[in-house]
């Protein structure tokens, strides 16, 4: 067919490094100007920032997360962290790890490797919006003082507990509108489900009526 003949495998991770280092150059400029544009909205170095993490695979056994930060004037991102579990690299090592041979090949490997957390996955999170904490005054000039996050307080905790900004700094947090909406109508729809087939005093429906009909659609 006349083709060119393809490149090698080396050459291809080439490319993908380069690709990915011009990827992040370009992703960390962008959050810095964000941290810049929210200290503008909130004339103050002290922001407010919406928090929340996304996993690979449903539940809480993923390997992989990512948590960001997120600015609350601007709805921009002004920092994320990828956490890991595992390494492909790591799996792929066959011999023992003992010996000269797996020194060498571990002190190449170290530079590239992608497992950083060691724990459970329910911990990732907090680890990883720590680490977007502790870094917020170096690399992007601003503090997190006031954290919108959901219902879940143990993230919360585990940063409060840090004191990322010394102790004499104390964090604050606000609930999340979206997920208080969201809990309150999960809880509604399982209140009809066992009460709605029950009978008031007066034989009526609990659920029915003008005076005790509930949109559970605006409660999503």
């Amino acid at each position: 067919m006349d083709l060119n003949p393809f490149f090698s495998q080396n050459a291809y991770e080439k490319i993908c490094k380069r690709i990915d280092a011009a990827s992040k150059n370009v992703a960390i400029e962008s959050m810095k100007k964000t941290a810049d544009e929210e200290v503008a909205a909130a004339d103050s170095t002290d922001i407010t920032v919406s928090g929340d993490g996304t996993w690979k695979t449903r539940g809480h056994t993923s390997q992989i997360g990512v948590f960001t930060v997120i600015g609350a004037d601007t709805g921009k991102v002004i920092d994320v962290e990828v956490m890991s579990k595992a390494c492909k690299g790591c799996s792929l090592w066959k011999g023992t790890r003992l010996g000269n041979e797996y020194k060498k090949w571990h002190a190449r490997h170290s530079q590239v490797c992608t497992k950083n957390h060691i724990g459970s996955s329910v911990q990732m999170e907090g680890d990883g919006m720590i680490k977007l904490f502790q870094r917020s005054k170096n690399e992007r000039g601003v503090r997190y003082l006031n954290y919108i996050g959901d219902g879940d307080s143990r993230t919360f905790l585990s940063i409060s507990e840090c004191h990322p900004y010394s102790e004499n700094v104390p964090l604050s947090k606000l609930e999340c509108v979206r997920h208080v909406q969201k809990q309150m109508g999960s809880r509604l729809r399982k209140l009809k489900k066992i009460y709605g087939s029950k009978k008031l005093y007066d034989k009526k429906n609990r659920f029915q009526g003008k005076d005790n009909i509930i949109d559970f659609r605006k409660c999503t």
